[in-house]
């Protein structure tokens, strides 16, 4: 009975914050997948399975730095499909207050919209950096800021810089999910998760998200990553690409968005 109470108390809690634990069902598999070529990105999108259970949709986007660049663009409440309409693709950005703050470093465009915090969980314990077209994953100890072009400061690691995983077991806490890294082959690399609706236990752990990108590997090595950062996921999660038409929507508006745009021809 005392196991029981305990469960369902750490459900409802899970219910709470947009996060549902259940007990495991079977490992994650990743279904059929599409993958489409072109405007300096190619996108993947595929089915995710637990057991025989359909619980979300993964999709995958590879910017080529040489013809697309990311920039942070404030939503002022927009949703994600209307920040900026000429984007290639869109997804929610990191962390933030109750006041809509950032809790780590970003820097867009050379700008630095908020500092590095160097201790606090909540500002994340990796950084993303990109300085001269080179997607890099740096600790968030010792790290130095200098003067990158591109950043974001989140966590936790899913694929440390070296390439390792870095979440060791699975807390069954699941939700939708949304990563920012480099591919294997050196092409910037955001991903989301997320969930089917009508239902709870949906979307993934942090464990199984890591699962998940070694399946992709497997399946195509070519879209490989070679490092990964969480980043805020659950209710803000979302996405939305030009060319092939995807949107997944978000459920509650965030304060700043993370949104490829095509470089003009030199």
């Amino acid at each position: 009975m005392r196991r029981l109470l305990l469960l369902l108390g750490t459900m409802a809690l899970g219910l709470v914050l947009g996060i549902y634990v259940l007990p495991s069902e079977g490992s994650v598999e990743l279904g059929p997948t599409t993958i489409d070529r072109g405007k300096g990105i190619t996108v993947l999108r595929g089915a995710i399975f637990r057991g025989a259970r359909d619980v979300g949709t993964l999709v995958a986007i590879y910017a080529d730095l040489s013809r697309s660049e990311p920039i942070i663009v404030e939503t002022q409440g927009r949703p994600l499909s209307e920040v900026t309409p000429d984007a290639l693709a869109v997804v929610n950005g990191s962390f933030f207050t109750p006041e809509d703050r950032p809790t780590g470093l970003l820097v867009s465009e050379g700008v630095r919209l908020h500092p590095f915090v160097a201790k606090g969980g909540a500002a994340g314990s990796g950084v993303l950096t990109i300085e001269g077209r080179q997607v890099q994953l740096h600790e968030r100890a010792g790290f130095k800021v200098g003067r990158p072009r591109f950043a974001v400061q989140a966590g936790p690691r899913i694929l440390e810089p070296t390439g390792e995983r870095g979440i060791r077991t699975d807390d069954g806490l699941r939700a939708n999910r949304t990563l920012i890294g480099g591919s294997a082959d050196g092409r910037l690399a955001m991903a989301v998760v997320h969930g089917r609706e009508g239902g709870h236990g949906l979307g993934l752990s942090l464990f199984e998200l890591q699962e998940m990108l070694a399946l992709l590997a497997e399946r195509h090595p070519e879209l490989a990553w070679a490092s990964a950062l969480n980043l805020d996921g659950g209710d803000s999660t979302g996405l939305w690409v030009s060319t092939p038409r995807v949107r997944l929507r978000e459920t509650v508006s965030v304060p700043f968005a993370l949104a490829l745009r095509a470089r003009s021809a030199p």
